[in-house]
């Protein structure tokens, strides 16, 4: 019989899975949210976007699939069903985006935007090569 050699992430499910601890992290330190908001009665209170409840769902699912697996089929679906979302969740931010807004910001914040990217696109990769050694 084959042997049942364990699979090793790929890039990409490493680099998503490294993201699900400080999503989580920056939500408990309030990192993002509004600090205070004013209720009736003159006290306030926290508001903030809501628990990330995708991120447990993902380490969740990653979880089980480490334990239990799953079938190919199902793999096959839910990676097709991952595109869709993450392709509609883009569309919406660039939806949302008012390019004469940003353009009214000047340079900086447009190049520091730059920068983020080319940052995260670098360690990312240097990380994934690190760990998965491809």
């Amino acid at each position: 019989p084959p042997s049942k050699r364990p699979r090793r992430p790929s890039h990409c499910q490493l680099r998503v899975f490294m993201l699900e601890p400080w999503i989580i992290a920056m939500y408990y330190l309030g990192i993002g949210q509004t600090k205070t908001t004013a209720k009736a009665g003159g006290t306030t209170a926290k508001a903030g976007k809501g628990v990330p409840w995708f991120a447990f769902g993902f380490i969740g699912v990653a979880t089980y699939n480490s334990i239990f697996g799953i079938a190919p089929g199902l793999q096959k679906t839910f990676t097709m069903l991952s595109a869709g979302f993450l392709g509609s969740a883009m569309a919406a931010l660039g939806l949302d985006t008012d390019l004469v807004k940003v353009k009214s910001l000047g340079w900086k914040p447009i190049v520091l935007a730059f920068a983020l990217w080319a940052n995260l696109l670098g360690m990312g990769l240097l990380v994934s090569r690190v760990l998965v050694g491809m």
